[in-house]
């Protein structure tokens, strides 16, 4: 082999992705099962409309999340985590803006007695008061902890301003808001959201058919019973066109965010949209990279990211600079995103970005549980079907001038800047 000659570069072309298997349950679960690999292991994900837009606050939809695993009815923490252990498991309960996602990871020949456990947390969690009161604890210092760090601050900050400090998209959560949760709203809530609706199943792995009706019946014995749930307000964008300082004598330096609203998955140009991002700061190719840390040296990394909820996304640029140079930063910002709606991407960049994107997009699809994550967006954000199988054509298919119309029609407008160190 000579090791001084590249390998060839093969184009990626579109392929067929291993398609779900979507079972309705008589309970009110969907379940979508992806055959795939050839270990035995095996992925379950039970995703709950229990995220921080369903919640009172985000303090309670955290809270509810985190306790799910901390005792039930017919065991303790410790022995919840000594069967975890014994099993060789992974099990992981986090709440996001929109859905709560219960997600366990094992060994396929441990699956019914692991699902005997999933269940008990699901339908007979308990909150201990005792056990309550040490995940308030670690919460309550991690936040007081993080709020001493500028990007945190920033990040915060930028939310609040942008979207509203009430929004559930907007609100940040308080230490002391973890502190004075009761354990009644609590209760209430993982009754409501959890016990009482109907939730998605998400299974990744190669099940045998014994193994699968096995599974099919243990999600069919979940005791459903549906009630009602409110409807939550209304999303209401707040002015953008301003700039906040929060100064910090003590930081190094500055952390930035630059952004405005923008549309979410479900929008027709939001793959397309996705390219444009990548042009201007979604890789380390990026523009904003060439310019403001190659160039420039006023930061390690800058980077752009759609932030996309399911009832609304925003668009922002997030950078930690040098404190003389926080004002320069957003100046040339401001200047790269002129450039692109002023002249075309050069055809040898925009390849390049196409083939970023689709390199990346292939890479994170090489695992059953890879792919599952991926149906998971499809499923939770009620996107068409054939999403990922036709976004390699979508990401080819993008112009030049298809870029320069969605930067004037995108990124035109008034920003807000968020400036804190």
């Amino acid at each position: 082999m000579d090791r001084t000659v590249a390998p060839k570069i093969h184009p990626i072309k579109p392929f067929d992705l291993v398609q779900p298997h979507t079972t309705a349950l008589p309970n009110g679960l969907r379940w979508h099962h992806i055959q795939a690999g050839v270990q035995p292991v095996v992925a379950i994900q039970f995703i709950f409309k229990a995220g921080a837009w369903y919640a009172p606050t985000k303090a309670v939809a955290t809270l509810a999340a985190r306790m799910l695993n901390e005792g039930t009815k017919h065991r303790t923490a410790e022995q919840i985590a000594a069967q975890i252990d014994q099993f060789g498991a992974f099990i992981e309960v986090s709440a996001g803006a929109d859905y709560a996602i219960l997600e366990l990871y094992c060994l396929t020949k441990y699956l019914q007695p692991m699902m005997a456990l999933l269940k008990d947390l699901v339908t007979e969690a308990t909150f201990p008061e005792k056990e309550l009161q040490k995940v308030k604890n670690i919460l309550a210092q991690g936040i007081r902890i993080n709020n001493e760090k500028s990007a945190n601050v920033a990040s915060s900050t930028f939310k609040a301003a942008l979207i509203g400090e009430n929004h559930p998209y907007g609100a940040d959560t308080a230490a002391e808001q973890i502190e004075n949760t009761p354990l009644e709203t609590l209760v209430e809530f993982f009754q409501t959201y959890y016990l009482h609706q109907p939730f998605q199943v998400i299974t990744a792995g190669h099940l045998s058919d014994k193994e699968h009706e096995h599974l099919e019946q243990d999600l069919a014995h979940f005791a459903i019973k549906a009630t009602p749930i409110k409807a939550t307000q209304a999303f209401d964008i707040q002015a953008v066109g301003k700039k906040i300082y929060i100064e910090k004598p003590d930081a190094v330096q500055t952390s930035v965010k630059v952004g405005k609203p923008m549309i979410n998955r479900k929008h027709p140009d939001y793959s397309a949209f996705r390219v444009l991002n990548t042009v201007v700061g979604g890789y380390f190719g990026s523009r904003l990279m060439a310019n403001i840390r190659e160039e420039k040296g006023y930061t390690y990394g800058i980077h752009s990211s759609v932030v996309a909820h399911y009832n609304a996304a925003y668009w922002v640029i997030s950078a930690d600079v040098k404190k003389d140079s926080r004002e320069h930063t957003v100046e040339e910002i401001f200047k790269e995103i002129e450039l692109l709606k002023r002249h075309k991407v050069p055809q040898e960049e925009l390849k390049m970005v196409k083939n970023y994107l689709k390199g990346s997009f292939v890479n994170n699809l090489n695992t059953p549980f890879a792919i599952a994550d991926h149906y998971r967006n499809i499923f939770m954000y009620d996107l068409p079907a054939d999403y990922y199988q036709n976004y390699i054509d979508q990401v080819e298919s993008v112009t030049a001038t298809r870029l320069q119309e969605l930067a004037n029609q995108y990124l035109s407008g008034e920003y807000l800047v968020v400036m804190v160190g």
